[in-house]
């Protein structure tokens, strides 16, 4: 396997903010006879979207082991909150900002006062500090 190519410098912290939330994991993909599992064309318009998104957000991403903090907006979605993560961290590793979704060892996800979804990732060798969402327009 190629290793995925890194964007940017490496960081011990960055944040990300995406306009929209994840379609839920239950509408990612669909099964399709003798093919197997597909992206749904409502996943791939998404990712297509993010990576025009984080494309104008780059230069940096978060080496190694990581901890992320997912904030959704509750106004934008009606999924479960488990179901918004998957989608978020593949994301994460297409968009080069970690390495691999294995080198996730914690993650925080909540709704709360932003709109579309706000990505905070830290270096394993820093703690999640508590959530500061009192700056972020609602």
């Amino acid at each position: 396997m190629i290793p995925r190519l890194l964007d940017g410098d490496p960081v011990e912290k960055g944040a990300l903010w995406l306009c929209t939330v994840p379609p839920s994991l239950n509408n990612i993909f669909f099964n399709v006879k003798r093919k197997g599992r597909i992206k749904t064309p409502l996943y791939t318009a998404w990712l297509t979207k993010c990576h025009f998104e984080l494309r104008k957000q780059c230069g940096w991403h978060v080496p190694g082991k990581t901890r992320i903090r997912m904030t959704y907006s509750r106004v934008q979605t009606k999924a479960d909150l488990d179901n918004l993560q998957k989608p978020v961290i593949d994301l994460l590793v297409q968009a080069g900002r970690i390495a691999d979704d294995r080198n996730v060892i914690e993650i925080h996800a909540a709704f709360g006062p932003v709109k579309g979804t706000l990505i905070e990732i830290w270096s394993a060798s820093q703690p999640i500090p508590a959530a500061d969402l009192t700056r972020i327009a609602a």
